[in-house]
């Protein structure tokens, strides 16, 4: 075996380590959701809203209550219908952009005694262009709000949504056109921002490259993204579960990534962790699509489509702007090795940061135990560090007892 196949190896020995040790498990206070039920229902011109609230979701209305926690009924018909108001400005109805008012509106306590049941009734043209801001209540830190949302059109198949976190709007039985242009929004918005896409593409094109090479770079993380981007529209469930971890991961890949610059790794070992990265970093994307697919309605397919496009052009787009740059420098005479040392190691500390802020995400969300994980990921990025400080050292030594050897002779 020579010196760089076994240089390469240990590589991919430390990276593995590395990955283990930060997997262990613990309990924590899992949080319980709020269901919000609606059912927005077309009747000919005439839309008719029906929403299930719990109570719970209404702490700024401060409903009157009995002893015993459940709500006053001889007390509670006037800030009932505050809240009937208070729900149809903050669902915000609109159709083709216009904001609809409602012409009726009314709430009633729910048999429960905990909850409370709003009925709104709009004047509309049509059934089409219509959307909502949905989960607009307040929540308090363990018990967040979800809104499961029914969509009924006139004729066609119902709409299923289900919105959690911040308020969001939510066109309901979109077009195709209107599918294309919302997903390609969202995708392109996130291949824009600051994440770790960026850091990998940099790692792959700082060593001057030819563009073959380069392309080959960027056609395997393209390949790994729309794996699990497709797999998120198959299994969304699953993927959507991965997410935390597979995003906790991908940063521990760029890492790596960066280690390989500094010890001039072989090409066919960048491509496949190029490769890795973009399976583990399309899971977050996949996640993201599984998320969204709802607001596609029937276009579903349309929706994917565009994102699978729309991620791809715009990786591609980037990596070529990066290679162009690279290639500018190259030609400035800029020291090659010195550039890649420093760039990458300023590169692994951004992709270690990002680790340890995720680490801390997922204890934060139960997945992981704080303090074993974060003393776990400590030793395990210094284990790492340590060995490919030695690596460097080992070719370098290699390097220069060759040299030495070839002017002796």
């Amino acid at each position: 075996m020579n010196r760089r196949s076994f240089t390469n190896g240990r590589i991919s020995v430390v990276a593995l380590v590395a990955l283990l040790i930060s997997a262990s498990l613990a309990a924590h206070e899992v949080p319980v959701e709020q269901l919000v039920e609606l059912t927005m229902r077309v009747e000919g011109n005439r839309l008719r809203v029906e929403l299930h609230v719990p109570a719970t979701a209404l702490p700024d209305a401060k409903l009157p209550r009995q002893p015993d926690g459940s709500l006053d009924a001889a007390a509670i018909e006037q800030p009932l219908q505050v809240v009937a108001a208070a729900t149809a400005r903050s669902l915000d109805v609109q159709q083709y952009d216009e904001s609809v008012a409602p012409l009726a509106s009314s709430a009633r306590l729910a048999a429960d005694r905990k909850s409370v049941d709003i009925e709104l009734g709009y004047a509309i043209s049509g059934g089409h262009g219509l959307s909502a801001r949905l989960n607009a209540f307040e929540s308090a830190p363990l018990q967040p709000v979800r809104t499961n949302a029914r969509f009924i059109p006139s004729s066609g198949s119902p709409q299923q949504l289900s919105v959690a976190g911040p308020a969001v709007r939510v066109p309901f039985d979109p077009g195709a056109i209107d599918t294309v242009r919302e997903f390609a929004a969202r995708s392109l918005a996130s291949m824009l921002t600051f994440g770790d896409h960026l850091l990998m593409l940099v790692c792959l094109v700082l060593p001057h490259r030819r563009v073959g090479r380069a392309a080959r770079l960027l056609a395997a993380l393209v390949a790994g993204q729309a794996v699990t981007i497709a797999a998120g529209a198959a299994v969304p469930q699953q993927v959507g579960a991965l997410a935390p971890a597979g995003a906790f991961v991908a940063a521990s890949v760029v890492v790596v990534a960066a280690a390989q610059n500094i010890v001039d790794a072989r090409f066919s070992w960048t491509a496949a962790l190029a490769f890795a990265f973009g399976v583990l970093n399309g899971v977050t994307l996949g996640a993201d699509f599984a998320s969204a697919s709802q607001l596609a309605g029937a276009h579903r397919g349309v929706a994917l489509a565009t994102v699978l496009l729309v991620v791809a052009a715009a990786q591609l787009w980037l990596g070529a702007v990066l290679w162009a740059t690279r290639a500018w420098l190259a030609t400035k005479r800029v020291p090659e090795r010195m550039l890649t040392l420093v760039a990458s190691a300023i590169l692994a500390h951004s992709a270690v940061h990002a680790v340890i802020d995720r680490g801390q995400v997922l204890a934060a969300s139960g997945i992981v135990d704080a303090d074993r994980a974060l003393t776990g990921l400590t030793l395990a990025w210094a284990f790492v560090m340590l060995a490919v400080a030695g690596l460097e050292a080992l070719r370098v030594r290699s390097a220069r007892s060759e040299s030495a050897r070839a002017h002796a002779s």
